[in-house]
């Protein structure tokens, strides 16, 4: 499956964050599977995203959405990210 730059960018900002966790494990599970999350881990990531994409979100609603996946729908949906055909 290809991957767009999109893709790319949101997983560097993720890979920031959990640096210790392998690229599928972050595609592919909800927040609380991967290596090393917790709560500051979250406040981190969320921190990470505001300053790639200029989201404007608080913890809970990132939480709320839970995965990789969900965050990618949400940035597309936002506009703030192409849609990629997968």
């Amino acid at each position: 499956m290809p991957v767009s730059d999109e893709d790319d960018r949101l997983m560097r900002c993720f890979a920031s964050v959990f640096s210790s966790a392998a690229g599928d494990e972050i595609r592919t599970s909800q927040f609380e599977a991967i290596s090393g999350w917790d709560s500051l881990k979250g406040v981190m990531l969320l921190a990470v995203l505001d300053e790639e994409f200029g989201i404007q979100m608080d913890v809970p609603e990132l939480l709320e959405l839970g995965s990789f996946a969900a965050v990618k729908e949400y940035l597309s949906k936002q506009g703030m990210l192409a849609r990629v055909k997968e």
